[in-house]
């Protein structure tokens, strides 16, 4: 199931030039072309960066995402200029200028703990000697591309004479990549709450099937009943009650699920878009919504 969720994510994103961030499928049509990835065995591909993009300017449309006002999907980014600085747990190492280090190599961005995202720190042209930083977060999926902040953080000059181009002795490389250590925590645990959510919802779906399936044969066994109703078979009639009742105990226990799963993830569209968390609980029970589809 957790393959079938990679796939539809994918899908969701829309492939040409039109494409925008928000700019999705309809939840059917990307369940079906989903079960035909499974199906094929097609490598998924779940990021924007991979499915949606514009091939001319070598980056996606920008958008306010994990605590930045500013965010881009960068398939190439050497394509635009960027020089690759290392991954934050690369540069804030300890060495003998600094003690200390991160003690991770990434966050996991699901709940299976199959993949993971770290932050990355770029650089652009220096200007006046002066290194210009971008920072944000790998893609899981694909080696390459990376969601990074379109601010551009200037660091100290620096006297090449003195330093020994490893990033991990600048502090300037050190605080970007902090950033973007602090970007990559949030994308991951917004990833893992989002799969919470769609998972809730397959299992909401899962369960109203499993309810009709139990009330046919319920139906089925009572109409049966009907036409032996005269017949003497104590026997058979307590087989018979028995399944019936364990038919109406395992709906009763489905459809209280089912209510438990709705009510943990159900809210009201929030009227102020401004209102960052309400908008958040929001996005996910739409998540949690489009998981009931999927089953």
């Amino acid at each position: 199931m957790s393959e079938l969720a990679n796939h539809f994510r994918a899908r969701r994103f829309r492939i040409g030039e039109s494409y925008n961030i928000g700019d999705y499928r309809p939840a059917a049509e990307s369940l079906a072309l989903a079960r035909q990835d499974v199906a094929n065995g097609r490598e998924v591909y779940s990021t924007p960066a991979a499915n949606g993009r514009r091939e001319d300017s070598g980056h996606g449309v920008p958008f306010s995402a994990y605590g930045e006002s500013r965010v881009a999907w960068f398939e190439r980014p050497e394509s635009v200029g960027l020089r690759f600085v290392g991954k934050s747990h690369d540069i804030i190492k300890s060495n003998y200028a600094y003690s200390y280090g991160l003690e991770h190599t990434g966050y996991f961005i699901d709940e299976f703990q199959h993949e993971t995202t770290h932050g990355v720190v770029y650089q652009l042209p220096a200007r006046n000697g002066t290194p210009r930083y971008l920072y944000g977060v790998s893609d899981p999926y694909n080696d390459g591309p990376a969601l990074l902040s379109l601010e551009i953080v200037e660091g100290e000059r620096i006297d090449h004479g003195t330093w020994s181009g490893d990033p991990s002795y600048d502090q300037s490389a050190r605080d970007v990549a902090a950033r973007a250590d602090s970007m990559a925590e949030r994308y991951a645990e917004e990833s893992r709450e989002h799969e919470l959510a769609f998972h809730a919802g397959y299992e909401f779906g899962e369960l109203g099937d499993s309810i009709k399936k139990n009330r046919r044969e319920l139906l089925a066994i009572l109409a049966e009943r009907k036409r032996v109703a005269g017949v003497e078979a104590p026997t058979l009639c307590n087989v018979i009650r028995g399944k019936v009742q364990s038919l109406i105990a395992e709906i009763q226990e489905a459809r209280e699920k089912r209510e438990s799963l709705f009510d943990e993830w159900e809210v009201a569209q929030p009227v102020d878009s401004s209102n960052e968390y309400a908008a958040n609980q929001w996005h996910l029970f739409e998540i949690f919504q489009e998981g009931t589809s999927c089953y």
